[in-house]
């Protein structure tokens, strides 16, 4: 539950991470990330995959997922399953093999728990990163992952075993993987509306840590920022509090303007770009990272 409410816990928020992180024991392998898919995401620019490099998944899993591998350049490839037992079947494992195989994301689906062992022998058989995906699977302090798994991805959501209003839990075995992933999070910004298809930006918004910080340093190079100050999140009749939006006024309150129109020249657009990334990682990202969308890949997008 502390997962998806950990965005809106104002100066508690750090804690409330800190608190999930150390869920199955003080080992520091778990990461805490908005989604299944953000996660991911981190996870696949961790590993620093090549151009066209292979994700072998367990053949059902949701489109978001196939997005975040397209996005990055990479190629999603199905293993077929066993329909008695929900999970993939060796031989078509080895029938999606090929040189470019990097990585294999078995699923758990709709609350069963396929075995792990024959799958965690094919991974090392053929030197694949290991990656058991838990979106229906959490099932408390019984089940943290398969032990040999290289990384455990955990789902929370209004319709999960623990109810919460989003999030997850990344298990990552490999501390070097761990700490490439956590650095990707030190200069993290949030970009509000980015799932968006269709964008025509004079302003670029995006949401900070220290918003005030952030519109002094890029003001004093040159860069027009601001706030919103005549924007506000509706309030709930005082007789309907549970309708209260905590997300848009807890998003507004971090929430800057930047300029970002078709008459900026492309060196300005990266200075800027560089000026933000540099002012994250001073400034920390510790209250909204669990949002995270890095700006790289957005800036480098177009």
């Amino acid at each position: 539950m502390y997962v998806g409410f950990a965005c809106f816990c104002g100066r508690d928020r750090t804690k409330a991470v800190q608190k999930v992180e150390t869920y199955w024991g003080q080992d520091d392998d778990t990461i805490a990330s908005y989604s299944v898919r953000s996660g991911f995401d981190l996870l696949l620019q961790a590993l620093e995959l090549d151009e066209g490099d292979e994700i072998i998944f367990s053949a059902l899993n949701i489109k978001g997922m196939m997005k975040v591998v397209h996005r990055l350049g990479l190629v999603p490839v199905p293993a077929d399953l066993d329909i008695d037992y929900f999970g993939p079947r060796l031989e078509t494992l080895e029938a999606a093999i090929t040189p470019k195989s990097k990585v294999l994301v078995v699923a758990h689906l709709f609350g069963s728990r396929i075995d792990m062992v024959p799958i965690v022998a094919f991974a090392r058989k053929h030197n694949l990163i290991l990656v058991e995906d838990l979106p229906q699977a959490f099932d408390g302090h019984a089940y943290p992952g398969a032990r040999e798994a290289d990384v455990k991805m955990f789902s929370f959501g209004p319709l999960k075993t623990a109810t919460a209003l989003n999030g997850a839990l990344i298990r990552v075995n490999d501390e070097k993987l761990r700490n490439r992933m956590r650095d990707l999070l030190k200069g993290v910004v949030v970009l509000p509306g980015l799932a968006n298809k269709v964008h025509s930006y004079w302003i670029f918004t995006m949401m900070v840590d220290e918003p005030h910080t952030f519109i002094k340093k890029l003001r004093a190079l040159g860069f027009d920022c601001g706030d919103m100050p005549r924007s506000q999140a509706v309030k709930a009749p005082a007789d309907r509090p549970e309708i209260s939006p905590i997300v848009s006024d807890t998003s507004l309150k971090d929430m800057i303007m930047v300029p970002c129109y078709p008459g900026m020249p492309k060196r300005e657009l990266v200075r800027l770009a560089d000026a933000i990334k540099k002012i994250a990682d001073e400034t920390g990202t510790e209250r909204t990272k669990t949002f995270a969308r890095t700006l790289q890949p957005v800036i480098s997008h177009d």
